[in-house]
């Protein structure tokens, strides 16, 4: 994830949320404690997984709105 959010190609805005997830696992305040073991992390597990499958869909979206404007330059030229 932390390489995610420092490639400058990628969209600002899932830099940006990429980068809010990784502060939000790092910070010492979170909506449940870490100091309550297992119970303190699945707060951070939720905002990873929530975070990843975010990241996943964007990617997805991006993957095929590039392949439709490939096809539409090859119909185009062709």
């Amino acid at each position: 994830m932390t390489a995610y959010a420092q490639d400058s190609s990628k969209p600002w805005v899932v830099r940006l949320v990429c980068g809010l997830g990784i502060l939000y696992v790092l910070s010492p305040l979170d909506f449940l404690p870490d100091l309550m073991p297992i119970i303190g992390w699945v707060d951070d597990i939720l905002v990873v997984t929530g975070v990843l499958g975010w990241m996943i869909q964007q990617w997805k979206r991006r993957q095929l709105k590039l392949r439709r404007q490939t096809k539409g330059n090859v119909l185009q030229s062709g």
